[in-house]
């Protein structure tokens, strides 16, 4: 019988992450602060990897209503995010409008992700 210990690093099997925010951090000269990731396991991923949570809320799932959109993108400008990396099950409708809102655009796609860069200074 698994334990709950598995569950979690199931949950943490983003193997490209890591990589890709040294390349961020790298190639765009930004410190880890500027980063944050969106993925359904939002929580473990940044703290395993030291940058930001990207939503306010515990899911890209939870994003149903238009308050919550404007929010989680008011959310995003306020706490001077350049780099948002989205996992690809993540990538839904709603999350692309908040992304759009707060001034995003797609800049890379990695293995199991895309990385999207502020375009609003």
């Amino acid at each position: 019988m698994p334990s709950p210990a598995d569950n979690f690093v199931e949950l943490t099997r983003w193997e490209s992450l890591g990589s890709e925010v040294e390349r961020i951090i790298t190639d765009f000269d930004v410190v880890s602060d500027q980063i944050a990731v969106i993925s359904k396991g939002m929580t473990v991923d940044a703290l395993a990897n030291q940058i930001q949570i990207g939503l306010p809320y515990n899911s890209p799932g939870s994003l149903v209503l238009d308050s919550q959109l404007r929010f989680s993108c008011q959310d995003l400008r306020r706490r001077g995010v350049n780099f948002v990396m989205v996992a690809s099950d993540a990538l839904g409708p709603s999350l692309k409008r908040v992304l759009r809102c707060a001034g995003f655009l797609q800049v890379s796609v990695f293995p199991e992700g895309v990385t999207f860069q502020t375009s609003v200074p």
